[in-house]
């Protein structure tokens, strides 16, 4: 459970839910959440901060049971290296980095459920700490969405960095919704919203905390603090921005 307590705050700020809402699809009061509530965290994921961490729960650690991280296979490798993401790597806005002989750098995925389309797999990976830290906010972590359709090759849906990421039971061309939060260098937590539309992920919304106002009239949250026009290194470049 206390996983959940970890995300309440972030689910509250972007669903707007009540805090005793929240609940899994697993659990037995996910019924009558979902009578009160527009919607309700299905799967919660957190990324390891540091390689202590990565050790002892695994790089990615999930709330269902079983789901444990393991190396990913050579041809979703090849997926992200193709498209790594703007915001994975240890620079602003720069792509990871990545070499497959890089042993510091090992990439570990797991299932993650997105859709129900038929012959379809998902996961969600991510390197093994330190890679791909920020220097002075180590608590995110680079990570990619990845699909695989059958007889077709993986296709990265989402690259981002964050420190937690959950699967939400609303669902958009019958892709779950996406809340990922993670922290700016300012120490404020920031929570963005993605939703699937055509044959990706793409920005729906944002929140951003605000841990020192400047004057006492700030509010404590800001809304659509952290849009993300472009988060792949190819849709920038065809649209030149």
């Amino acid at each position: 459970m206390w996983k959940f307590k970890l995300i309440t705050l972030a689910g509250c700020l972007i669903l707007g839910t009540s805090f005793p809402a929240l609940a899994t699809e697993k659990d037995p009061k996910h019924q009558e959440a979902t009578q009160t509530q527009e919607n309700v965290i299905a799967e919660f994921f957190r990324f390891a901060s540091d390689r202590k961490q990565a050790i002892k729960l695994g790089v990615i650690d999930s709330n269902a049971d079983g789901n444990k991280p393991e190396k990913i296979p050579p041809e979703m490798f090849a997926a992200i290296m193709e498209s790594p993401g703007l915001e994975t790597g240890e620079g602003f806005r720069a792509p990871l980095n990545l070499k497959s002989s890089d042993a510091d750098c090992q990439l570990f995925g797991l299932n993650i459920q997105l859709s129900n389309r038929p012959d379809t797999k998902q996961w969600l990976v991510a390197p093994l700490p330190p890679c791909g830290k920020y220097k002075h906010s180590r608590l995110n972590s680079p990570f990619w969405l990845v699909e695989q359709r059958k007889e077709e090759s993986p296709k990265v849906l989402l690259a981002y960095r964050a420190y937690t990421l959950s699967t939400l039971t609303q669902k958009h061309e019958a892709y779950a919704d996406i809340l990922i939060t993670y922290q700016s260098l300012d120490g404020n937590d920031i929570d963005i919203n993605w939703r699937y539309q055509g044959q990706e992920y793409a920005y729906h919304a944002s929140r951003c905390s605000n841990l020192s106002p400047v004057d006492v009239d700030e509010p404590v949250f800001f809304t659509n603090c952290a849009p993300v026009e472009h988060w792949s290194v190819q849709a920038e470049r065809e649209t030149g921005s």
